[in-house]
């Protein structure tokens, strides 16, 4: 519904029963009967998702990067995608009908007065709740953990971390290559660290478009990275997998790509933003560029010709206006004779002859 008020049917291509639905991450995450997981990025387009499991599902929560499913007979299912499932072991046959994240832990509850509590989704520990009553539903908030039940039953735990502080994920464009010339490639790094006061938890993605006429665009990225290149566009996503955090001072691994500058250039603008499974407190350094004037390809008027000959450490100054036919290498005494342009020390004339004069 686009309103809350007026609903439209959409497609399950299912007659399982489902139980619960959360968002996080850019997408829909659906738990149901016979081991039923449903994923969608709209709410209206449903896929399928292998769960790896036929028991019914009752509830899923997510956090620190990880999705949780659980269900009867002590089944607790994670992932870090929505898609891709493995079974967790809970250490119990108990229904387990609720699971929330509380900012640092992962809470389960069900049948008979469990109690699960888990860091990371995946290795959990049974609390002692102090009751048999079947333990329906959970909630945080304030710094606590409450659990209600069957017979009035209701209980309240101080959850034992809060975070504090505000995560901040800044990214930094910079150029490894100087000076930038026309026609020959240009190498950039990426680098996204969390400048923040708080670890970042879930997925983490940086954009490059490619300045127009940019050309043979290559890219490098360790693994857990993921990139493609679209359009112009380079796009990356970091999926650290369950339990990732990046904690404050902490950077990715850096991603690096490459173009040729389009050969009539005078200069290229290079940008990387940051896009995020969870927003960002200070989207103010999600952004970042690097402005590079382009020289143009061929020596520089009145400068050193480029490039040096191999075995060449430096081109001589030649006043051809005074009719000077040679130029002496100052420090090794050593002579060269110009053709129809400048040559050092052990190169033959024609190839100066070929690089022009300065």
């Amino acid at each position: 519904s686009p309103d809350g008020l007026n609903w439209t049917h959409a497609a399950t291509n299912t007659t399982a029963n489902l139980s619960d639905v959360e968002y996080a991450g850019g997408q829909y995450v659906v738990t149901g009967w016979n081991g039923t997981i449903l994923t969608s990025s709209n709410g209206f387009g449903w896929v399928a998702q292998s769960s790896g499991t036929s028991a019914n599902l009752y509830d899923l929560a997510y956090g620190a990067g990880t999705w949780v499913a659980v269900g009867a007979q002590g089944t607790i299912i994670y992932s870090a995608n929505g898609v891709n499932w493995n079974a967790a072991a809970s250490g119990t046959m108990l229904d387990l009908y609720d699971v929330i994240y509380d900012g640092c832990r992962f809470v389960a509850s069900g049948a008979s007065g469990t109690i699960l509590t888990s860091p990371d989704g995946i290795n959990w520990t049974p609390d002692a709740p102090g009751t048999t009553a079947s333990l329906f539903g959970l909630a945080t908030g304030n710094g606590v953990d409450v659990a209600v039940g069957a017979t009035g039953t209701a209980l309240v735990a101080k959850a034992p971390c809060q975070p504090t502080g505000t995560p901040d994920l800044e990214v930094q464009k910079k150029r490894l290559t100087s000076p930038v010339v026309a026609g020959q490639p240009v190498t950039y790094q990426i680098m996204v660290t969390n400048v923040g006061t708080a670890p970042w938890t879930g997925w983490i993605g940086v954009s490059d478009p490619l300045p127009a006429g940019a050309a043979s665009p290559t890219f490098s990225a360790p693994a857990p990275w993921s990139c493609s290149l679209s359009g112009g566009t380079l796009m990356c996503t970091y999926n650290g997998g369950p339990g990732f955090s990046l904690l404050p001072g902490q950077s990715l691994p850096p991603v690096t790509v490459t173009f040729t500058v389009p050969a009539g250039a005078t200069s290229v603008t290079n940008c990387a933003r940051i896009f995020a499974q969870n927003a960002d407190a200070n989207p103010a350094n999600n952004l970042s560029c690097d402005v590079a004037d382009v020289q143009p390809a061929g020596p520089p008027p009145g400068g050193k010709c480029a490039p040096l000959p191999t075995g060449a450490m430096d081109w001589w100054p030649l006043d051809e206006q005074s009719g000077a036919t040679a130029v002496t290498d100052i420090v090794g005494g050593q002579t060269g004779t110009p053709s129809t342009g400048v040559t050092p020390p052990g190169v033959p004339a024609a190839v100066g002859s070929l690089l022009g004069p300065q």
